[in-house]
């Protein structure tokens, strides 16, 4: 696992021998839908799905693609919110909007279902 505030980096998504590997760890904050509580988390692109950890509990959670909504992160200095559920959704906040070009080159054919834009705010 990287270390915080480092990525950490994976071969076979980042392209061919010699070009930049792409990020796939991110910080975020994870709020389970019940209490207004933040709680530090990563969050791992991957192929299927989003894999995030909690840091201080270390409590894994899997969403699917197909499972999650992009609620915000369209304009520029907006957080990235992604949703998953109900009425109580649970949501991740990523500060960095580079996570969603990653998210789209890691798992292009599923990251349509997040509704990304580009950092421009243009669908």
């Amino acid at each position: 696992m990287a270390l915080p505030g480092r990525a950490e980096r994976r071969g076979g998504l980042g392209g061919h021998l010699g070009a930049p590997q792409l990020k796939l760890d991110w910080e975020a904050a994870y709020l389970d839908g019940r209490s207004a509580a933040r709680q530090r988390a990563t969050a791992r692109i991957g192929r299927a799905a989003l894999e995030i950890t909690l840091t201080d509990s270390q409590t894994r959670l899997l969403w699917p693609y197909r499972e999650i909504r992009q609620t915000q992160g369209t304009y520029a200095g907006e957080h990235v919110r992604l949703e998953r559920g109900g009425d109580l959704s649970e949501a991740l906040l990523v500060p960095d909007v580079a996570f969603l070009s990653a998210l789209r080159e890691a798992a292009p054919g599923h990251a349509v279902a997040c509704h990304l834009y580009t950092e421009g705010g243009t669908p």
